[in-house]
């Protein structure tokens, strides 16, 4: 404190804040986040944070198993370099609804690149955080391994037509 004099005596001058209203915020906050981080590692489904332009901010373990990658190979990637056939979709006109505000989410099936080269399907699901700023608004993604269901309805839709053929074949004896 500081000395001063009061009424002709010395004294101490001190003040007090009381900061444990601003702890307990604190703690809160430091809470809230770990119950976050847990959610998003440990995700079975993909998830993808970017930004509104597409640059990958964060991914979560599901989704880099799904493509095959490490966060080093993605992190400040442009999604749009890692999904097939992505400016001949209606996905980029989905996405600038999305960050404009026009829609606040979409889903749709995509082909996915891995890091090896090859191609996956995964169901997208697309929506935005938006901040306070520009700055602070966000894309996330949330993507599903669907590969393995496309390319079992890919063989059944060409065994029914093999049988389709067969079946017309046998019918012009």
């Amino acid at each position: 404190g500081a000395l001063i004099t009061w009424e002709g005596r010395p004294a101490t001058l001190s003040f007090g804040l009381d900061v444990s209203e601003r702890v307990q915020i604190e703690e809160e906050l430091t809470r809230s986040e770990r119950k976050f981080r847990t959610v998003f590692d440990s995700s079975p489904v993909g998830i993808i944070l970017s930004t509104t332009n597409g640059r990958i901010l964060s991914s979560n373990r599901a989704f880099r198993d799904f493509l095959g990658m490490e966060n080093d190979e993605l992190t400040d990637k442009m999604i749009q370099g890692m999904t097939h056939d992505y400016n001949s979709t209606d996905e980029a006109k989905l996405v600038r609804e999305v960050v404009s505000g026009k829609r606040t989410s979409f889903e749709m099936e995509k082909q996915f690149r891995t890091g090896n080269g090859e191609t996956k399907w995964g169901k997208v699901v697309v929506s935005m955080v938006k901040g306070d700023n520009t700055n602070d608004s966000f894309i996330i993604g949330l993507v599903l391994d669907t590969d393995e269901l496309m390319n079992t309805q890919k063989q059944l839709r060409e065994q029914k037509n093999r049988a389709e053929m067969y079946l017309d074949l046998l019918g012009h004896d």
